[in-house]
């Protein structure tokens, strides 16, 4: 824990009794008073930190079932940070698959919900608690990248030792579809996804890239979100370009908190890009914003964003108009589906927010309610761990099985059937739910290209069209 105790303890006079009655805070505005800049957290010791306090990480959510025998699933999301607000649109779509599912499953949820902040460390803490504490087997997310091949990669690999299942809806690396996450003796592995890798972004990005461009530059943040879409862009659209020349293309990362004015420089300092690929989370809108000041010298680039960029920040911006016409992004589709229909209603009904301005919304709804159908598979009475979960998701994916919507209307249905031994064909909210059981990612998914239509007030994105690479 990275404390601040040694600020304080130089202002006391020496002596054990003076450190055995120290006292350094009471709330957390105590703290703040030491980090202007950051963000401090008073813990149950007194003790100011920099790290949320282990007893705040996870909470158990008020859309848990108070049975007893209530299987507890964790969510893993940025509450705190720059991504706060977007992860709790995404938190707010997994609590109502929660609410959805125990209105009548035979194994009602308990949802802990844990802060990440999007710091892999964090995560780690976070999934520990929520093991160790409140008996968590599986959970939905963590939201980003890094922290899904932290889990794994960072350390011990946290999800084989505790046997618990991550079914991430916003997780796109490529990276993530080879982790070795498969626990000795089982058949299957424990990370899954429902939201697609971006070598299917890619390729739909690259699809944007007008025949006739010669230059093509490139931004992305320094993360393992960044550096994977980057290069599945690359890649599509040297495959498009063939067997001619693909653009000559220049590209750069940048360390996440990068000021908009550095990349602005980055972009005025190679040959002026027809096209300007920019990939980031919680970056997007101040990298925007400063593209107004970059003058007539990019005046007629075309700016690509991707599925990081699609939040409520980025709507909020003061870009000016004129630039907003030039922006056009890729990200998963809200496909009008009856279950996609549905869940888009009920999101707004319950939250007060239109689904389809945030990435990712419907992703985590189908993440949990995959699990929650999943653990009917499992025999009556039996203990839930993350390898029985997995060999249940194995059987969602069915094209020849019984075609069932997610929602609260189709739940006992495709439980039912699993509990009987059959296989399913899960409809989601974000499309299908057609796993490679093998990897755990989805096999296909609906791609949208979106702009941002400045004729709204308050402004909206649009999609123009929705594909399936």
């Amino acid at each position: 824990m990275k404390r601040l105790l040694l600020l304080a303890l130089a202002t006391l006079p020496f002596g054990c009794s003076a450190v055995l009655s120290f006292n350094q805070c009471t709330t957390d505005a105590d703290c703040q008073k030491l980090v202007p800049d950051g963000v401090a957290y008073c813990s149950m010791e007194h003790i100011c930190s920099t790290d949320v306090p282990a007893d705040r990480l996870c909470m158990v959510d008020s859309v848990s079932s108070s049975n007893p025998a209530a299987v507890t699933i964790g969510g893993l999301f940025r509450l705190s940070g720059a991504d706060g607000q977007k992860d709790t649109d995404l938190a707010n779509a997994a609590r109502l698959a929660v609410s959805d599912v125990n209105k009548n499953s035979p194994r009602p949820l308990r949802f802990v919900v844990c802060d990440t902040k999007g710091d892999a460390t964090q995560a780690r803490r976070a999934l520990v608690q929520a093991v160790e504490k409140f008996g968590a087997v599986g959970f939905v997310g963590p939201s980003s990248s890094s922290e899904v091949v932290g889990l794994v990669n960072g350390g011990e690999n946290l999800l084989t030792k505790y046997n618990v299942i991550v079914v991430s809806g916003s997780a796109t690396s490529p990276s993530i579809t080879s982790l070795a996450d498969v626990p000795s003796g089982a058949g299957f592995g424990l990370v899954w996804r429902t939201c697609a890798s971006d070598l299917l972004q890619g390729k739909e990005l690259a699809t944007l890239i007008d025949p006739t461009a010669t230059h093509v530059t490139s931004a992305y943040v320094d993360s393992t979100y960044g550096t994977g879409l980057n290069s599945a862009f690359s890649a599509a659209l040297g495959a498009q370009f063939a067997p001619g020349p693909a653009p000559a293309t220049v590209s750069s990362s940048f360390p996440e908190g990068t000021m908009g004015s550095a990349v602005v420089s980055y972009l005025l300092a190679n040959p002026v890009p027809q096209y300007a690929l920019l990939i980031a989370d919680a970056d997007v809108p101040s990298w925007l914003e400063a593209l107004d000041s970059g003058g007539t010298s990019l005046s007629k680039t075309q700016y690509l964003f991707t599925d990081g960029a699609k939040a409520q920040s980025l709507l909020d911006t003061s870009a000016s108009t004129a630039l907003l016409a030039r922006v056009r992004g890729t990200g998963p589709a809200n496909p009008d589906t009856p279950a996609g229909q549905d869940f888009k209603t009920r999101y707004r009904g319950q939250f007060g927010v239109d689904a389809t301005n945030i990435a990712f919304t419907s992703n985590n709804y189908d993440a949990v309610f995959a699990m929650a159908v999943a653990m009917g598979a499992l025999l009556p009475g039996s203990a839930v761990t993350g390898s029985f979960i997995a060999d249940g998701m194995s059987r969602l994916s069915d094209p020849t099985g019984t075609s069932i919507d997610v929602g609260p209307n189709g739940f006992l249905s495709a439980y039912g059937m699993l509990a009987m031994g059959h296989s399913v064909n899960l409809q989601g909210a974000s499309g299908p739910i057609d796993f490679d059981p093998v990897t755990g990612d989805v096999l296909t998914a609906p791609i949208e290209v979106w702009t941002i239509d400045t004729t709204t007030s308050p402004q909206q994105f649009q999609t123009v069209k929705i594909d399936t690479p």
